[in-house]
């Protein structure tokens, strides 16, 4: 009997805030044994990380690649990456995220707006896809062309690129027992219903629509495990730029100073990202089965510290 292959985790926004820290925790030991990581995005200034293939020994592997996840061919690329350097796609982990733009909706500027929906929406909807057809079309055609119906037929004819959600079926069907196989985790903020500050309409807009598609994709695919994950306040840029006076004249100055007296309190009220990431790693490698499918829950109420009963 052949060896069973090693688990895949591909963790888009691997480098940068708390998906750095999912990454630090399995190679701690959170399931490095038997382990590929592959890390996928840009770095905190926005440019391309460079390309860094890491190994620690014959059980454990860590790549880290660059890559935009706004990019159709980009996003092809990576997945193409998993799948002819480990065969496949086991789990995937959904950190990347933007909080800009931070503006009074009478001064948005929409290309912003759309920038952000690109990042923390559809970036995690493509990768789920199944197919992709974009980075396919003609040289001359746009990447967002407006309706033709020629174009459109043709492009049922073009090649397509299989993205995750294919590789993510197969996981689940030939490791049933694992629940890390065929789980897709996905990190949103509880500013999508029950946070509102002046000035982050966008971010909060994105994230509502980021957690009902959680729901959706569940509710569409009940082979796989779907969860969405909300960190707390974390010590992040995103903390730091509000406590220095960034966004004052858009925020209001008793949200500002809120964010300060939270920043006063220390980890009790801004935690560091360690916790959540410890956590996210936890359910990326089955060492916790976490919520059900479809649920978005705090990463303590996915990854209890104490478990009832014991």
């Amino acid at each position: 009997m052949a060896a069973p292959r090693h688990q895949t985790i591909l963790i888009v926004g691997g480098r940068t805030g708390i998906g750095s820290h999912v990454v630090d925790a399995i190679r701690s030991g959170h399931g490095a044994s038997n382990t590929n990581i592959v890390t996928y995005g840009l770095d905190e200034s926005g440019k391309f990380m460079p390309e860094i293939p890491f190994s620690v020994d014959s059980d454990f592997s860590l790549a880290c690649h660059p890559g935009d996840v706004t990019s159709p061919a980009s996003r092809e690329k990576v997945v193409q990456y998993c799948v002819e350097k480990y065969g496949g796609i086991d789990t995937l982990v959904y950190c990347a995220g933007v909080i800009t733009p931070i503006a009074r909706i009478e001064k948005m500027n929409m290309e912003a707006v759309k920038k952000a929906f690109d990042v923390n929406v559809f970036g995690a909807m493509a990768m789920v896809l199944s197919t992709s057809f974009a980075s396919s079309l003609p040289p001359h055609q746009p990447k967002r062309p407006t309706y033709n119906p020629a174009l459109y037929e043709s492009i049922i004819d073009l090649p397509q690129v299989q993205l995750c959600l294919p590789y993510l079926r197969q996981s689940r069907i030939s490791t049933p027992l694992n629940a890390a196989h065929g789980k897709i985790i996905i990190l949103t903020s509880a500013c999508d219903a029950d946070v509102t500050y002046h000035g982050w309409t966008p971010y909060c807009t994105t994230k509502a629509a980021l957690t009902r598609f959680i729901s959706c994709i569940a509710h569409e695919e009940p082979l796989l495990s779907v969860q969405g994950v909300y960190p707390k306040l974390t010590r992040t840029k995103m903390p730091e730029d509000v406590i220095n006076g960034k966004y004052k004249g858009v925020m209001a100055d008793h949200e500002i100073e809120r964010f300060r007296i939270w920043n006063e309190m220390g980890d009790e009220m801004v935690e560091p990202p360690e916790w959540c990431g410890e956590a996210v790693a936890k359910l990326a490698v089955g060492l916790f089965e976490g919520g059900k499918s479809g649920e978005t829950l705090y990463y303590d109420e996915h990854v209890p510290k104490k478990i009832k009963g014991t």
